[in-house]
Order: C-alpha cells, then sequence, then structure tokens
C-alpha cells in the first residue's frame, strides 16, 4: 500500500466532507449572536492569542448593542449571500427582524449551561459569562471567511 497516495485520498474525501457540511449546515440565531459576539471581543483584543482572549475576564467585556447590532446585520447580509449561492442554509426563524434574531439568539445560545456565553446586563451592553463557552458556539460559523468582516 502506498502510504502517501492513502494520505492524499484521505486528504481529499476530508475537504470534501467539510465542503458538503458547510452546504447543509443550517444557521441559527444563536450561531449568529456567538459568532458575532466573540468576533467583537476579538478585535477590541486584538493584540491577544486565542489564549488569552479565552482567559479574558468577563468584567473587561462589554459591547454596545448598537455596535452588535450593526455586526450582526453585516454578518447576516453575507449568510444570505452565501445561502443565494447554495453554500450554506438559514433556520426560518433567520427571516424575523435583526432585533427579534439578536433576542432570540441570546435567549437560545448555551441555554443548558449555568454560566451564558452571551447576555444582554441591566445597561443593555451584550457581555459574556463564560468566554471559553462563546469560543465554542462561535465555531459553527467557522469556515465561511464571515471572520473577514471583522
Amino acid at each position: 500500500m502506498d502510504q502517501q497516495r492513502e494520505e492524499e485520498y484521505t486528504h481529499m474525501l476530508g475537504k470534501r466532507i467539510v465542503e458538503e457540511f458547510h452546504k447543509i449546515n443550517r444557521v441559527f440565531s444563536s450561531h449568529l449572536v456567538a459568532f458575532v459576539g466573540f468576533e467583537l471581543i476579538k478585535a477590541k483584543n486584538n493584540k491577544l492569542d486565542i489564549f488569552d482572549l479565552i482567559r479574558l475576564p468577563e468584567e473587561y467585556i462589554s459591547i454596545s448593542y448598537e455596535e452588535f447590532k450593526v455586526a450582526c446585520q453585516r454578518v447576516m447580509d453575507r449568510i444570505l449571500e452565501l445561502k443565494a449561492q447554495g453554500m450554506i442554509d438559514i433556520a426560518p426563524h433567520m427571516k424575523r427582524t435583526m432585533d427579534e434574531i439578536i433576542t432570540h439568539g441570546i435567549d437560545n445560545v448555551g441555554m443548558y449551561h449555568a454560566k451564558r456565553p452571551l447576555i444582554r446586563d441591566n445597561q443593555g451592553y451584550i457581555t459574556t459569562e463564560d468566554m471559553s463557552l462563546l469560543y465554542f458556539y462561535h465555531n459553527r460559523l467557522h469556515g465561511y471567511g464571515l471572520e473577514k468582516l471583522f
């Protein structure tokens, strides 16, 4: 058996599986808000690597709702372009207004965890109770080039 040939076939198969996954992946509001939340925090702390970013104390993380909403709309517009190209799918609730999508997403992301990956605080700011969990949920939209929007 030719080891190099087998590795190449495995690589090609893996690439094809990822391509198909991306096409059938369905975007939910929770994916959108987690992705945007994490990317905004990352952009504000661009000197930190991923490990330091995940260890960032929650009290240092605060995003204005307006900034968050604008970023969500920017990512959503790109997701709709990808959907039109057959590169991704969206859940039916993603056709609501952006405010409704954000509320739905924040209510649902990490709902089974004691510490929530994304919350809206009493002042209306978007923040997190668990940065590593936010990173985990953010990864549902990794691989579509959406990071370039930040």
